[in-house]
C-alpha cells in the first residue's frame, strides 16, 4: 500500500501546477513513476479488468446490445436510404459510447463484431427485399444505402455466396 501511495503521490504532484525545469527530467519523471506502476500493477491485471467490466455490467451492456438491435433495424427501415449504410460510430454515438468501447460490447454480447452484425442485418433485410419481387436490384440498394447498385450485388454476393440475382431466381 505504501508503494502505491507513493506512485500516486508521484502522479499528483508530476501532474500538478509546479512544472519541471525542462523536458528531460519530466520524461524521465514519467518513465520512473511508469516503470513503478507496472511493477505494483502488471498488464495482466489491467486487462483483467477491462474484460471484467464487460462481465459485470452484464445487465446494462444487454440492454445496450438490444437498443442497437433496435435503432438498426429501425434505422435500415427508415433512414438508410436517405442516410447511406449505417456504421458503428452512428450506433455507438446513439448509444452514448466510444466506438472502440460499443465494438468491444457488442463483441463480447454477440460474439460478433459490430461491422459484421450490421452487415448481416443488411443481408437479412436485402432478403426480405428481394423476395417481394416488386422491386429492382436497384432499387432494393438505394433502399438499404448503397451509392450504387454494383456496390450492393458484390457485398450481398461477398456475404452470400450468390448475386441478387440468383438469390431471387433459387
Amino acid at each position: 500500500m505504501k508503494k502505491i501511495a507513493i506512485i500516486v503521490v508521484g502522479i499528483i504532484s508530476l501532474w500538478g501546477c509546479s512544472q519541471p525545469k525542462n523536458d528531460t527530467t519530466m520524461n524521465t519523471q514519467e518513465l520512473q513513476l511508469t516503470q513503478e506502476w507496472d511493477k505494483v500493477f502488471p498488464q495482466s491485471d489491467k486487462v483483467r479488468f477491462y474484460d471484467r467490466q464487460f462481465i459485470t455490467r452484464e445487465e446494462i451492456n444487454h440492454a445496450t446490445v438490444q437498443r442497437f438491435e433496435s435503432l438498426l433495424d429501425d434505422y435500415l427501415t427508415q433512414k438508410a436510404e436517405t442516410d447511406g449504410i449505417p456504421t458503428v460510430a452512428y450506433f455507438a454515438e446513439q448509444c452514448n459510447l466510444s466506438a472502440g468501447y460499443f465494438g468491444e460490447l457488442v463483441k463480447v454480447e454477440t460474439g460478433r463484431t459490430a461491422q459484421d452484425f450490421i452487415a448481416d442485418r443488411i443481408v437479412r433485410r436485402a432478403k426480405e427485399l428481394l423476395n417481394s419481387q416488386t422491386l429492382s436490384i436497384a432499387q432494393v440498394a438505394d433502399r438499404l444505402g448503397f451509392g450504387y447498385p454494383q456496390h450492393f450485388v458484390r457485398f450481398f454476393k461477398r456475404k452470400t455466396g450468390m448475386t441478387p440475382t440468383e438469390y431471387r431466381a433459387a
